[in-house]
């Protein structure tokens, strides 16, 4: 892997400070999920006392966690890139082909992002059956007993995930809510299909199924999924029924994300580079 080494900005603005702090975040990857002070500094070209710093400055702030040694990133610091889905025009770039979902399947699609140990539901289609009174746009469920948030709870490396278990806050669980064991196979099925189905339990009477939204590098940033309230068809069903809709429906988005983006950029570069009309 290449040395993460920032480029100091020529302009009196440029926080040199903060592109270091950027840049111990992104020393972490895939491959390399638990680092030491030393590998920090390597992968950054920053000096083993300010990779410390760094590094400490990020566990007291809950972005970094600490095992003896060595660090991980903490899902915290998934809300750092969500920032720019959450800001994304929903209503041109997601809702689209929510309603194209919704109308293809007859049933309700949602689109979520991570929000700590949640998921953040920002976009919806409901279809006419369910009252869309159950969970309100821009409420937080526990990541790990929805669809949503078991496909990206899939899209963490093992190790993240591990201390995902462990730091999930145990007031916020009931005991007879979530079994650990049953949580971690589903979601090493769904890292291994792509996909997940989460079936009615005690208070929930809906079944539904979702895919991960990717970005242009791979990683997961987002949820889609098609939701029956009240259950109809049986999990096996709707895998058979909605899953090929579902993964159309993730790589429109996905290109509309991408598009959506690089419009943003472009309009920016050409606001910046055009000279003003004089007079």
């Amino acid at each position: 892997m290449p040395t993460l080494k920032h480029t100091p900005k020529p302009t009196g603005h440029f926080s040199e400070s903060l592109a270091r702090g950027l840049s111990v975040i992104q020393a972490f990857d895939r491959d390399a999920p638990m680092l030491r002070i030393a590998d920090v500094a390597k992968r950054t070209g920053l000096d083993r006392a300010a990779a410390r710093r760094f590094l400490l400055t990020l566990l007291d702030l809950g972005y970094v966690g600490r095992s003896d040694d060595l660090f991980y990133l903490r899902p915290r610091t998934l809300d750092i890139g969500f920032s720019y889905l959450a800001s994304l025009d929903l209503d041109r770039v997601i809702q689209p082909f929510l309603n194209e979902l919704t109308e293809a399947t007859r049933e309700t699609s949602s689109f979520g992002i991570a929000d700590g140990f949640d998921v953040g539901l920002l976009a919806r289609s409901a279809n006419n059956r369910m009252l869309n009174v159950s969970v309100a746009l821009g409420s937080r469920v526990p990541a790990y007993s929805a669809s949503l948030g078991r496909v990206l709870l899939a899209g963490l490396s093992p190790e993240q995930f591990k201390h995902y278990l462990e730091a999930l806050p145990t007031g916020s669980v009931a005991p007879e809510a979530l079994d650990r064991d049953a949580l971690r196979a589903s979601v090493e099925q769904t890292r291994s299909c792509g996909w997940v189905t989460v079936e009615p339990g005690p208070g929930r009477g809906f079944r539904s199924i979702a895919v991960p939204i990717r970005d242009g590098s791979g990683a997961v940033v987002a949820g889609v999924n098609v939701l029956e309230y009240p259950p109809r068809n049986s999990a096996p069903t709707m895998v058979r029924k909605y899953l090929p809709l579902l993964r159309n429906a993730a790589t429109q988005i996905e290109a509309a994300m991408r598009l959506a983006q690089h419009s943003v950029a472009t309009w920016n570069t050409a606001t910046h580079d055009t000279a003003p009309p004089s007079g």
